[in-house]
């Protein structure tokens, strides 16, 4: 009898054994899906270990059978394994969990497609000049003909019938005629799903690599010389923005390939991927995937199956295209590596892809290259510590100039020149002169919705979500009070619900009022908002970026998503309507923030021949993250910014670990927190390390989510062992406890968002 020990995505540390039946025996690997019963219930997990005896104190009688294996011939990799194995232990959380997420279809089933195809039956009967062809007693008709010519141009590969409509003109009856006569056969295969970005470009006809300048060769020949050696380095490309750090990635991929081994490229959001996937397909044709949450499950199987068979060597996808299960991978590059969203907050795991690229990279021997114009803190201190390797990227190729940039003080503009609309008048002007030349313009604002929130004048009440602690936001299109954390929804308050009065006004602004404004000032003028409300469908934004490269749209508006790795080389205009909002986010990292998304969203403008020419709206002009971004200034940012870390003994200086506790009940989270906080203090007093800190509980910044209150613990300290240490007693201890069985408690190792 065998045995295979499973995991779940569940917060569970252990594993569960369960018998394998004879009949599954083959079928049962380490890395496979299967279905279980766990208490009473079907369950599906991931097989993890096999041994041929019961686990300690069981025996095979109480040990329950596998019911069936899913996806037959699916498995999680080995190695994939591993990494998940540290996952789990670095992040606190479940094995389960870990693999669920690195798993490319979950823990889920997927069916096959099978699709239904046409082909000639007998080719060599057509040997005959088509003239003479006959189909029944009579000579073959024009389009019969053709059907049957179109099939052999393409060596009668097997095609759909919506194929053969779309790529010959040729209607059912004919096919059906054909069929009647045993002229065409129909057969049942497997069949690969559409993806969201269709394939560019075709293998013969593929782009050559551009001439690289100096000092894009110096990079790549580093990255290059670690891929021969087969050896492990993470190398920062620091670059200014179009600097060519993407013809950089090109090239050493193209070396990756080369050497028989495989390539990942992570870029922060789905909104890059049809611009990366279109330059990537132009290089290297059909042997990149695409890989991200807005795929279905059985696009991602069929990605799979692509893998698997070795059809796809390079991937490209957003945070999880990180465990593409690729049996050599040679390279992995992680684009504007400074974004947050290459970190997971929900659910667990809450993992940050740059570090466990780096961790991959170690077990695999492969190299790894994160790049940015304005890299994280973190990233830049390990370059300085000697951990990872700088590559510079000084200048932008050809030499190309970067955009000017004016700074405007909307105080002055309201108080010297009387102007209280959304569009300063330097701004405005600039904008008519794009118009007039046919060039584009990005007009930026990190808010979406028409205005902030709604205003009682009598008593200075703002409505709030009654599930969280934040005001809801004006959305006009919907004519509807907002929340942004939990999408409640409410009609427009007539009556204060404070007071009863009915002074109320909507304050503040949004990208869907920019959006009106911009078409009531300039009715010309072809708008394209992009933001959340405008990108919900799987296509929504291939279908916007194929209007901006066909120069469909004169203004762009929108929030962070257009501010991120965009090359638009008809963009000589970026309008930035107010550089406020970041920096009064309650938290350390606020000022790196703005500096980095101002950097960014800057370097959009003159990337092609055309000068760019950019303008900051701001009533903190004065503000230092302000300043070193309006100079390009990364170096003198990070000397200013990591002395105050060090003062305030925040990373990169010092390691964070935040432990999250929620409940529906205010005094059952509350003083479960303090609970906790107290005994991880106790625990913490014992080492008697002057650097080591647990805070007390404090509310968290947005104390209400969902209907749970929210209590926040921090742990900061220099060695990232000790602090882990005393949290795992600490979690030991609280179990044992029980005295709070109900409350959420939740672990953010490295957190990135203190909100």
């Amino acid at each position: 009898m065998s045995y295979a020990d499973v995991v779940f995505n569940r917060p569970l540390k252990r594993s569960y054994q369960y018998q394998i039946p004879d009949t599954l025996n083959w079928d049962v690997t380490v890395g496979a899906l299967v279905e279980v019963p766990l208490r009473g219930q079907p369950v599906t997990g991931c097989v993890v270990d096999l041994s041929g005896e019961p686990a300690d104190g069981l025996s095979p009688a109480q040990i329950k059978p596998i019911r069936r294996v899913l996806n037959p011939g699916y498995t999680i990799p080995s190695d994939i394994i591993r990494l998940a194995e540290w996952i789990a232990d670095y992040y606190y959380c479940g094995l389960g969990e870990a693999l669920h997420c690195a798993s490319m279809i979950g823990f889920n089933e997927i069916a096959v497609r099978r699709l239904r195809v046409l082909r000639v039956a007998h080719p060599r009967r057509w040997d005959a000049p088509p003239t003479e062809w006959k189909v029944g007693h009579k000579i073959a008709t024009p389009k019969q003909r053709a059907l049957i010519q179109g099939f052999q141009e393409q060596g009668n590969r097997p095609l759909t019938r919506k194929q053969i409509q779309e790529q010959m003109t040729i209607g059912a009856a004919v096919v059906n005629r054909l069929l009647s006569e045993g002229i065409l056969a129909e057969d049942e295969i497997d069949g690969e799903r559409d993806e969201l970005f269709e394939p560019s470009g075709d293998d013969e006809r593929l782009e050559t690599p551009l001439t690289l300048n100096p000092h894009q060769v110096e990079a790549c020949a580093a990255v290059c010389e670690t891929i021969d050696a087969h050896q492990y380095k993470t190398f920062l490309l620091h670059g200014v923005t179009g600097s060519g750090k993407t013809e950089v990635y090109l090239q050493a991929i193209a070396h990756t390939l080369a050497h028989g081994r495989q390539a990942i490229t992570l870029v922060p959001e789905i909104s890059l991927t049809p611009q990366t996937v279109g330059r990537f397909r132009r290089r290297f044709g059909a042997c990149v995937g695409v890989y991200h949450s807005r795929m279905t499950l059985g696009q991602k199987y069929d990605l799979w199956r692509g893998i698997h068979a070795g059809q796809i060597k390079v991937i490209v996808g957003a945070r999880s295209a990180l465990f593409a299960p690729f049996r050599n991978p040679g390279l992995i590059i992680i684009d504007e590596e400074h974004e947050t969203s290459y970190k997971q907050s929900d659910p667990a795991p809450r993992y940050h892809a740059r570090d466990v690229a780096v961790v991959r990279a170690m077990q695999r021997k492969a190299a790894v290259v994160i790049g940015s114009a304005t890299p994280s803190l973190e990233s830049y201190h390990n370059c300085e510590k000697g951990k990872y390797t700088c590559l510079r990227l000084p200048a932008r190729v050809s030499q190309l100039p970067m955009a000017s940039v004016h700074l405007v003080d909307m105080s002055e503009e309201v108080t010297l020149r009387k102007n209280t609309g959304i569009l300063s008048l330097a701004l405005r002007d600039a904008v008519a002169e794009r118009l007039e030349k046919k060039e584009q313009t990005i007009l930026f604002l990190n808010r979406r919705g028409f205005s902030c929130f709604q205003i009682c004048w009598a008593c200075r009440a703002v409505p709030q979500c009654q599930r969280c602690a934040v005001s809801l936001t004006y959305h006009k299109g919907l004519h509807k009070l907002v929340c942004h954390y939990c999408d409640r929804a409410v009609i427009p308050y007539r009556q204060c619900p404070q007071c009863g009065s009915d002074q109320l006004q909507m304050i503040g602004m949004g990208t869907e009022r920019v959006e009106e404004t911009l078409r009531a000032e300039y009715p010309a003028a072809r708008l394209l908002r992009i933001d959340q409300d405008t990108t919900g469908s799987r296509e929504a934004f291939a279908n916007m970026w194929l209007k901006i490269c066909n120069h469909e749209v004169d203004i762009i508006i929108g929030t962070q998503m257009i501010a991120k790795g965009i090359h638009i080389e008809n963009v000589t205009l970026v309008g930035v309507i107010s550089a406020d909002f970041p920096l009064f986010q309650p938290d350390f990292r606020s000022a790196e923030r703005a500096f980095s998304l101002l950097t960014q969203v800057t370097g959009r403008a003159g990337r092609g021949q055309k000068p760019g020419e950019v303008f900051i709206q701001t009533y903190q002009p004065r503000h230092y993250s302000i300043q070193f971004a309006t100079r390009q200034d990364y170096e003198g940012f990070y000397e200013k910014e990591i002395r105050s870390r060090a003062l305030m003994r925040f990373p990169p200086h010092q390691r964070l670990i935040a432990i999250l506790i929620a409940d529906t009940d205010h005094d059952q989270a509350h003083g479960a927190a303090r609970a906790f906080a107290t005994l991880l203090k106790e625990r913490a007093a014992r080492y008697q390390d002057p650097g080591l800190t647990v805070f007390s509980a404090t509310p968290a910044p947005i104390a209400l989510l969902r209907g749970r209150h929210r209590f926040t613990i921090l742990m900061r300290g220099d060695a990232a062992g000790r602090l882990r240490h005393i949290l795992e007693q600490g979690l030991e201890q609280w179990a044992r406890a029980k005295a709070f069985p109900k409350v959420n408690l939740t672990i953010d190792v490295d957190p990135v968002d203190l909100m």
